[in-house]
């Protein structure tokens, strides 16, 4: 039994024995192990550290980068400019020829403003991967093997040149329709040739020209393409004014004791709106027809009408040319569609029925309301002292007569207005601006057919404003051997009012 039991504790002794050995084997391997993988680990990271310091460390621009199209992995800068150059060699000397008609323009894409960027491009391409964190660094660069970049090349040309190079095309090819000459000989409408003309279409070639461009950098080569101008039909011709076969209004008004410069300028006002033809839809500006008043363009001083007041300026006397020709017109039928009346009343035809102009305020405008052209004539006779429109057009259509006559609906009373002066003795006053009454006045057309009356109708408003007259009122007190004051030495206010010099 002892022998058993000592047999046992042995056995125990060597199962625990051994046992305690394989743990502590087992402890040992399993410690080895684990610095054999932080070794490896270790070395794993020590390697990629310095695979990211070698990639980083690069001063190419990496792989998987391109610039307009042409691969520049691995080149240094000046390496990547010297291939686009090659790539693009030549690129600015490519020709763009237009054939247009049977005349011919060109430009090259340097010409047009072609200039690539290389510089720019390139130092962007070479900032890939060069933001950020070197891990951040490294990823971006490690992508760009899957998903590869491309830089855009600017290799646009300048909007501007191109539009420039349209409109000299359109200014060396437009030829201005020309037409008929229209003059009256004995009161007869004499029609002369027409010509037609021809215009660019300068959207059309602008796309073309764009379209083309982009072909030759694509391409690198020259490029060349062929269009065709519009014709322009005169709007005038024989067949247009076939129409026009009399007289359908004319008005004549009396030129009063005109100064030299005021008959100069009606003389050339009513030349400037002579001999022309207005097309159905057509509208005519007064002021347009007459060109900037200045000296440069023929017009000369003389009385004219400012703020109610007389005064000299250039181009005095257009209102009365510009009135001659809206009483014609207003005879005429013609729509009128602007018509201010002066700030005074004008001498040379009835209250109400002038019409007065100044650039930039008042103008005379009309629009030829009928279906057929009418013809505008003037004549100026400085012998009999007179100015008259004539309006030429279809008397089958228009076989009415229109008058004209106006009426005073209110007259408005001027104030006198007192200012006391101690040039003057108390007692004694001067009028140094003298008054004017105001005016409302209301026109009528009225339409006759073989001297019967067909209607009578309400037309033009005319407003002329009052101006109040002053009055100085002396304050001086007299001494024994004062003397009256001399009135002229007290200076009006207002030049003298010289009505039959008035524009």
């Amino acid at each position: 039994m002892k022998r058993f039991i000592k047999g046992f504790i042995i056995g125990i002794i060597i199962i625990l024995l051994v046992g305690g050995g394989f743990y502590v084997y087992k402890d040992y391997t399993d410690k080895q192990k684990i610095k054999q993988e932080e070794e490896a680990q270790r070395l794993k990271q020590e390697e990629h550290e310095n695979l990211v310091r070698e990639t980083l460390s690069k001063e190419v621009i990496y792989d998987g980068i391109s610039i307009g199209g042409v691969d520049v992995s691995g080149l240094s800068k000046s390496d990547a400019e010297s291939k686009l150059r090659d790539k693009f060699s030549g690129l600015g000397e490519r020709k763009i020829v237009v054939y247009i008609d049977d005349s011919s323009a060109t430009k090259t894409l340097a010409e047009l403003g072609l200039n690539p960027n290389f510089d720019a491009a390139i130092n962007k391409a070479y900032q890939i991967g060069r933001d950020g964190t070197e891990e951040e660094r490294f990823n971006q660069i490690n992508s760009l093997k899957e998903n590869k970049e491309n830089i855009d090349l600017s290799l646009n040309v300048d909007e501007e040149k191109v539009k420039d190079f349209v409109n000299t095309i359109s200014a060396n090819m437009n030829v201005v329709s020309t037409n008929s000459d229209v003059t009256f000989v004995d009161g007869k409408l004499q029609v002369g040739e027409s010509k037609s003309g021809k215009e660019v279409d300068k959207e059309e070639l602008l796309t073309l020209l764009n379209t083309n461009i982009k072909k030759a950098i694509n391409e690198n080569k020259d490029v060349s393409f062929e269009t065709k101008t519009k014709t322009i039909e005169p709007s005038v011709n024989k067949d247009a004014i076939a129409r026009v076969n009399g007289v359908i209004g004319t008005f004549t008004s009396n030129l009063g004791r005109g100064t030299a410069g005021r008959n100069a300028n009606i003389v050339l006002s009513a030349k400037r709106i002579s001999n022309i033809v207005v097309m159905p839809g057509e509208t005519v500006s007064f002021n347009q027809k007459m060109g900037p008043i200045t000296a440069a363009n023929g017009y000369k001083p003389a009385s004219t009408i400012q703020g109610g007041v007389y005064t000299d300026a250039l181009g005095g006397g257009l209102c009365q040319t510009s009135t001659t020709l809206y009483n014609a017109l207003v005879r005429s039928d013609v729509t009128i569609t602007e018509r201010h009346p002066h700030s005074i009343p004008a001498p040379y035809v009835p209250y109400g029925e002038d019409g007065a102009v100044w650039v930039g305020a008042k103008d005379l405008k009309f629009t030829n309301n009928f279906d057929f052209p009418i013809a505008i004539t003037s004549s100026v006779n400085l012998a009999k002292n007179i100015i008259t429109f004539t309006i030429y057009g279809d008397t089958n259509k228009k076989n009415y007569t229109v008058e004209m006559y106006s009426k005073c609906i209110e007259e408005i009373p001027f104030e006198t207005q007192e200012k006391k002066s101690d040039e003057l003795f108390v007692g004694e006053t001067k009028v140094v601006k003298k008054g004017r009454p105001g005016y409302r006045y209301q026109s009528y057309k009225v339409y006759k057919n073989g001297g019967k009356l067909i209607k009578e109708v309400p037309y033009m408003k005319s407003y002329y404003p009052k101006s109040d007259q002053v009055v100085l009122v002396g304050t001086k007190t007299k001494t024994p051997d004062s003397k009256p004051t001399d009135m002229e030495d007290i200076p009006s206010e207002e030049p003298v009012e010289t009505i039959d010099l008035l524009q």
